[in-house]
């Protein structure tokens, strides 16, 4: 899935639901997979993905 991720980032034509968050999520990035919620913060300069929570649905993001 972060393959996708990286391919859709850098403008491939990629399906994936990936949207970019806001507030105090600012500079991270919600993939969801089914039920799954995925919040990721990518470091284009680093070329790194920190996987930040992993979790069902709305409960990610609490």
């Amino acid at each position: 899935m972060l393959e996708k991720f990286v391919l859709k980032m850098d403008g491939g034509d990629v399906r994936i639901n990936v949207i970019k968050l806001k507030g105090g999520w600012k500079e991270h990035y919600r993939i969801r997979m089914g039920n799954l919620r995925i919040i990721v913060r990518p470091d284009f300069i680093n070329k790194v993905i920190e996987v930040k929570r992993i979790g069902a649905g709305g409960d990610v993001y609490k």
